[in-house]
C-alpha cells in the first residue's frame, strides 16, 4: 500500500515543480516585451497547456482569469476554448 502512495507523491511533486517553472518562465516572458506575434503564439501554447496561464498573460488577474480557472476545473476543454477566445479577442 505504501508503494503506490510514494509513486503518487513523486508524480505530484514533479507536476507541481513543472507548473511552477512554467509559471515563472511565463512571468519572465511577460516582462520581456517580445514582439506581439511571438507573444501571441506563446500565449496560445500556454492556453493549451494550462489555460489560466494564457488568460493571465493576456488580461492579468481580472474576472476573465477567475472564470477561466472555474471553467478549467469544471472541464479542461472549456478552459482551453475560453482561453483561446480571450487571447484572440484581445489581440
Amino acid at each position: 500500500m505504501e508503494i503506490p502512495f510514494k509513486i503518487y507523491k513523486t508524480i505530484n511533486e514533479g507536476l507541481s515543480s513543472f507548473f511552477l517553472i512554467l509559471l515563472t518562465k511565463a512571468i519572465e516572458l511577460h516582462t520581456l516585451n517580445l514582439t506581439e506575434p511571438v507573444m501571441s503564439i506563446l500565449r496560445i501554447i500556454f492556453a493549451i497547456i494550462l489555460p489560466p496561464l494564457g488568460v493571465f498573460l493576456t488580461v492579468g488577474i481580472k474576472p476573465h482569469f477567475w472564470l477561466n480557472i472555474l471553467l478549467t476545473i469544471l472541464g479542461f476543454i472549456p478552459g482551453i476554448v475560453h482561453a483561446v477566445w480571450i487571447i484572440a479577442k484581445n489581440d
